[in-house]
């Protein structure tokens, strides 16, 4: 379905025909939420008219979440756990790079590795822990605003700037803008906060409560309408994303659910378009555009997310074959050859230490040691670093067993 607003540069006529015709169509679904564009004075209720494009994407979403649920069970331990670690940096990465925070894989990667090492926090620590514990957690539905307070100080309080902390009772008090260039405004943020509060509440009432409306459907609508609240000075858009995250993982699966961040990453510009189409008048509160933006962004990226997974568990099954076709070494051997395996493909930051080999294995540092000194001089794994030991599987062995 085309897009309301691009008629209304081709004839005036059509634009307010057009208009009318999707007022009245009987698959029309209005909704409870509304918009102000900016400097206009009408307010325009949300709707959507549902596309045949609209219901074979979201089949294809349920399709691509549900083969990536199902190859993950057949992963290994290390290698699930270290495929979600991947997940989890790169979301946060991409959110941030979005947002405009500079951080780097090796901060992040470091925050997951030492979150329990040390007292001093490092930074994004609380947003790495945070969000592995939301994505994880049974229920982790947000029912109120207040909740939603909750989880933004859980997750962003400790990296926002003194400037941007919030002043009203849970939200902001002052006016808050969105700008296309250094001189264009696009976009205003509701006032006063109790207009805050209450676009909120039915926002999230709309999100738990409303069966009328798909599942997916209704995520992408309300990660639409968080945009437009703009509830708080900064952190709008990590927020949105952690809890769109929240409700993907609870309708496809902890890998679904974390697709969001990449996905709008990947679609930068057609992700930012779509927020500022649906803000602006002549679309009147269609919310087609971006509701088909959403189901496409995911459809992708859950497609490329399963192809990866599926590349890496083949490449890695391949090696399995190899390291069990081996008879120079013990079933012990094998095992610590292949935990390497599953770090070398699966894992952000390669190479472990003794004391995760060791934890694995059931046995002692000290063993663990002696054992890799053995398949080093057999030519498996290699050392780098003495204090602390990082052990890596050796290029040539993965080589020659990945082209089988």
């Amino acid at each position: 379905m085309r897009d309301l607003y691009k008629y209304f540069y081709e004839d005036d006529d059509l634009y307010e025909s057009i208009y009318d015709k999707r007022m009245a169509s009987d698959s029309l679904v209005t909704l409870d939420l509304t918009i102000k564009p900016i400097n206009q004075p009408h307010t325009y209720q949300l709707y959507y008219v549902p596309t045949n494009k609209m219901m074979t994407d979201l089949a294809q979403i349920y399709k691509w979440a549900k083969a990536l649920n199902e190859i993950s069970f057949t992963l290994p331990e290390i290698a699930k756990h270290q495929f979600l670690n991947q997940l989890i940096v790169e979301e946060i990465q991409q959110t941030n790079e979005l947002e405009g925070v500079k951080s780097s894989r090796t901060e992040i990667v470091e925050s997951i590795k030492r979150k329990h090492q040390q007292k001093k926090e490092l930074r994004f620590q609380s947003l790495v822990e945070h969000y592995r514990l939301l994505i994880e957690e049974e229920d982790a539905v947000i029912k109120s605003p207040e909740q939603l307070r909750e989880l933004y100080d859980r997750l962003l309080q400790s990296e926002i700037s003194e400037e941007n902390k919030l002043d009203g009772k849970l939200f902001r008090q002052d006016q808050v803008s969105v700008y296309k260039s250094a001189y264009k405004e696009i976009h205003r943020g509701l006032l006063p906060e109790s207009a805050i509060y209450d676009a909120l509440e039915k926002m999230l009432d709309f999100l738990n409560e409303d069966e009328d409306v798909p599942v997916l459907i209704k995520i992408a609508i309300v990660h639409y309408y968080f945009g437009y609240i703009h509830p708080f000075y900064d952190g709008n858009g990590r927020l949105s994303r952690v809890l769109t995250s929240i409700y993907l993982r609870e309708e496809l699966g902890i890998f679904g659910g974390l697709a969001i961040s990449q996905g709008s990453y990947q679609h930068e510009k057609q992700y930012l378009k779509a927020f500022d189409i649906t803000n602006h008048f002549l679309n009147r509160g269609e919310l087609n555009h971006f509701i088909q933006m959403f189901l496409m962004m995911m459809k992708d990226t859950l497609k490329g997310m399963y192809d990866e997974l599926k590349e890496k568990n083949h490449l890695l099954s391949n090696l399995w074959e190899k390291i069990q076709a081996l008879k120079e070494i013990n079933p012990r051997d094998k095992e610590a050859i292949f935990m390497l395996a599953q770090n070398y493909f699966f894992a952000v930051e390669k190479g472990l230490g003794t004391q995760e080999v060791a934890n694995h294995l059931g046995v002692s540092g000290q063993t663990v040691r002696s054992m890799m000194n053995h398949l080093e001089e057999k030519g498996f794994i290699k050392q780098m670093g003495k204090s602390p030991i990082t052990y890596f599987i050796q290029n040539d062995f993965i080589e020659s067993s990945t082209n089988m």
